[in-house]
């Protein structure tokens, strides 16, 4: 698992990206791009590296 500060940071950089993730108006083609499952996958707990 990440650090509580590395996970943090992760997510306020997640968060800088409010046209990805969150709706810019009410009408449809306002919504948010990014599925709630796409955004949970880049701001969970863990990192995978491949070597």
């Amino acid at each position: 698992d990440l650090p509580a500060d590395v996970l943090g940071r992760k997510r306020d950089a997640v968060a800088c990206f409010r046209s990805q993730i969150a709706p810019l108006g009410p009408a449809p083609e306002d919504a948010a791009i990014l599925p709630p499952a796409e955004l949970a996958h880049h701001v969970r707990d863990f990192e995978v590296w491949f070597a």
